[in-house]
Formats: C-alpha cells, sequence, structure tokens
C-alpha cells in the first residue's frame, strides 16, 4: 500500500588481492511492475582500505668475529601490503659507534609494488680493532616512508671471540762476557689482544748448569692488560767453570698466550763465554846441588787453569 516500504541488504565481497586504488560501484534500479516509468535508482561506491604489511629479514642474523674483520649481513624487504609503498631501514642507537657500515644506513628501497615486491641489499661491517669481547646486539628498524612509523625491525647479533696477539722484542740478543757472569736481556712484550692477557714462559736449551730468572721474582707468567707493553729482565746465570765458547749458547725464549694456547712466540737469544788465559808452572823443588860440569835436572809442571786451550812457549 502507499507509504509502505520494504527494507534488504546487498553485499560487496573484496577479494583478496584488492589493491587500496581499487574501487567498485554498486547500482540499485527499483521499477515498478504495473507502470515501468515509475522507477528509481541509488548508488554506492566502496573503496579498498590501505593495508600496512611488511617484513625485513636476512640470510644469517649471527656472526662471531675477531676485532679486524669484516662481514657483511643481506637484508631483505619486502611490502606484504596493498599499496606501493617504499620503506627506509634505520640502525638503532645501540649498535657502538666506531662500527663501520660503510654509510649504507640508513638505506631507502623503491616504491616495491603490492602483494609480495621485495628488494634486497648488501649491509657490510667492520669491526674495529680495538673491540673488546663480547655479545653486540642491535636493531634495523624498518620505517614506512609515507607516514613516518616504524612497522618492522629485525635484530643482528655478532658475537666478538677473544684472540690472541703479542710480541716479543730482545734488544741485544747476543751477550758474552766471563764465566760466571750474570747476563741481563732486555725483554719486551706488546699485548696486541682485544683483552688482557696472562703470558707463560719458557726457555728452551739452557745448559743443566746453568739457571734463568725471569722478571724481579723469577716468575713463568705474566699478565699484561689489553693494548699495553711490559719490559722485564731476562736473567741468564753462568758457571765460573764454563768452557770457552765464543759462538755463544742459543737459547729459545718462548711465550704461550693464556687466551688460547695454541698461540706461542718465540725468540732466539746467545750467551757467548770469553776465553779466560790462566797459566801455572810448579816444579817439585826449585834448589839442586850438583858438581862442576855435571847436568841438574828440573822438573816442571805447567797447568792450565783458563777456560780455553792454551799454547806454550818455553824460553831456552
Amino acid at each position: 500500500g502507499s507509504g509502505f516500504s520494504l527494507n534488504f541488504d546487498m553485499y560487496v565481497k573484496i577479494p583478496s588481492s584488492a589493491l587500496d586504488s581499487d574501487s567498485a560501484v554498486l547500482g540499485v534500479v527499483a521499477v515498478s511492475i504495473d507502470n515501468s516509468s515509475a522507477n528509481d535508482k541509488v548508488e554506492s561506491t566502496t573503496t579498498v582500505d590501505t593495508v600496512y604489511n611488511s617484513e625485513i629479514t636476512t640470510d644469517d642474523s649471527f656472526r662471531a668475529l675477531n676485532p679486524g674483520q669484516s662481514t657483511s649481513f643481506n637484508i631483505s624487504v619486502k611490502n606484504n601490503g596493498n599499496s606501493p609503498e617504499s620503506f627506509t631501514a634505520q640502525l638503532t642507537s645501540n649498535a657502538p659507534d666506531n662500527w663501520d657500515f660503510d654509510n649504507k644506513l640508513p638505506y631507502t628501497t623503491i616504491a616495491l609494488p603490492a602483494y609480495g615486491g621485495t628488494e634486497v641489499f648488501v649491509l657490510p661491517l667492520v669491526i674495529p680493532t680495538n673491540t673488546n669481547a663480547g655479545y653486540y646486539n642491535f636493531t634495523i628498524n624498518l620505517i614506512l616512508d609515507s607516514s613516518g612509523l616504524k612497522i618492522a625491525e629485525l635484530q643482528l647479533s655478532v658475537k666478538i671471540e677473544y684472540f690472541a696477539d703479542f710480541s716479543i722484542d730482545i734488544t741485544n740478543n747476543h751477550l758474552s762476557g766471563d764465566p760466571g757472569k750474570v747476563h741481563a736481556f732486555d725483554v719486551t712484550i706488546v699485548n696486541r689482544a682485544n683483552h688482557e692477557e696472562d703470558l707463560s714462559f719458557v726457555i728452551e736449551n739452557v745448559p743443566s748448569d746453568w739457571s734463568y730468572c725471569i722478571d724481579t721474582n723469577c716468575v713463568h707468567s705474566i699478565k699484561i692488560p689489553k693494548g699495553e707493553t711490559k719490559t722485564f729482565k731476562l736473567k741468564i746465570n753462568t758457571k765460573n767453570s764454563d768452557p770457552e765458547n765464543i759462538a755463544g749458547r742459543t737459547m729459545t725464549l718462548i711465550g704461550t698466550s693464556g687466551l688460547n694456547d695454541k698461540i706461542t712466540v718465540s725468540k732466539i737469544f746467545k750467551v757467548s763465554t770469553n776465553a779466560i788465559y790462566n797459566l801455572e808452572v810448579t816444579t817439585t823443588t826449585n834448589t839442586k846441588t850438583g858438581s862442576i860440569g855435571s847436568i841438574i835436572p828440573f822438573q816442571l809442571t805447567i797447568t792450565n787453569k783458563g777456560n780455553a786451550i792454551d799454547y806454550v812457549r818455553l824460553p831456552f
């Protein structure tokens, strides 16, 4: 009858692949069955909301390195939303200030296509030589350029391992002196590791009747802080009875790292023994009597009390 109305619903289904730029116009025309000239219509427009969905990933987010080494991460940015978007990868402030990413961050992508548009970039990393051992975790934020908002993040982790690097230098590695002398060598150790070192020492080829002393307290190990230098005396105690040895006795100072016992450094040094010449002439008696014209024999004993072979000339 007149004034009577009927309500009904109609639905628009948006496909899962719809872009935010898509729209649909739905038109409904009502026509009288009795009089087709009596009609009316209405239209409705349906638009698609913008869906922001993205991800930032890498092939391997963990590295184990030594100071001074370099590596790289393959970073992938993927747009899973329904509109073309560009993104910027930014490093957070929790990464060490002096780490070198070769100015690759921040990195901005092109406008990636909707539903899977991907861009990959390489992020290099050089570890400074003075980096301490330990774990370093830092984050790369993914920023949606159209809004400036963070929409994803990537956690990266680098383990800096302990490493051993030291040098041994003996300023004058060949000393000489008389038998029984104490020879003092100046030894310098430089610790270039990324941690305090506890170096242990042995000396090879020391004669069994000689002795040695490392540093003032005759120690067998020395601690050296990271990046520092230690100088000490290495003393070799010889014997009064040592024979001449001009060529020198060769010995080896060997230092072994406390951080990595497979790392050793050796230094050769020599001690020469001077020749000492000392003759003693004795006789059983220095007074004899005899008749005129007789030959009087005297028995003489010549003793070499030096430490080297000697050749004696007797006047006559």
